[in-house]
This record gives structure tokens, C-alpha cells and sequence, in this order.
């Protein structure tokens, strides 16, 4: 499923399945804006969901007059409530060791906590 919405808009593409889906996943998008606001003091332009078998979300924002991309990932229904944490440390003890790795920024409550 491909989703993509504006600040203030609705999902184009929002889930289907049933309402608690669609209801989780507004909560998602809400946990991603608030994250981006927090920890980047930045303000949420789009949000794209991107076709996984974990959810990851393509997030555009604006923070001190430019314009960023982040990679928002969540938790599968089905994995552990420790995985994407173990995941988190691992690459941070790889960015430590100077090898190139993407950046991990940190965790939010929505989509799945850390």
C-alpha cells in the first residue's frame, strides 16, 4: 500500500481493512509529526507510506528553512516489542565505529514504541 498525505490532509491511500486499521495508522501519522517536531524541530510536509513488509513511512519536512528527508520506520504486528530497539543499538554501535550507515534518530511512542 502506497500512502501519501500533506501536512493537513487526509491519506490518499489510507488503509482499507477496517476501521482499527485506519484509526492506527492516523495514530502513526500523528506520532510521526509530533517525533519530527520534538527531536527535529521540524514541521511535516508529506508523509508517504512505502510498500514493506515493515512499515516505513518516506517523511519530507522543513526544519530552519530547508527542506529534509526522513526514514520513519515501525515495527511488524508480528515482531518482538525488543527487535527494531536491538536494531536501533546495533546501528548505533556501527555508527560509532565509524562505518557508513544510515543514521538512526531515535524512537517514537506511534508507530510501535521502541
Amino acid at each position: 500500500m502506497s500512502e501519501s498525505t500533506n501536512a493537513n490532509q487526509q491519506p490518499t491511500n489510507p488503509p482499507t481493512d477496517n476501521n482499527q486499521d485506519v484509526q492506527i495508522e492516523a495514530q502513526n501519522l500523528q506520532g510521526i509529526r509530533n517525533w519530527v517536531a520534538n527531536n527535529l524541530g521540524g514541521e511535516v510536509s508529506e508523509i508517504k507510506r512505502l510498500e514493506r513488509w515493515r512499515p516505513q513511512w518516506k517523511v519530507s519536512y522543513t526544519s530552519n528553512d530547508k527542506n529534509q528527508v526522513v526514514l520513519f520506520r515501525g515495527n511488524r504486528s508480528i515482531a518482538g516489542k525488543q527487535d527494531l530497539k536491538f536494531e536501533m543499538e546495533v546501528m548505533q554501535a556501527l555508527e560509532k565505529m565509524a562505518l557508513e550507515f544510515h543514521i538512526f534518530s531515535g524512537g517514537a511512542i506511534h508507530p510501535k514504541p521502541l
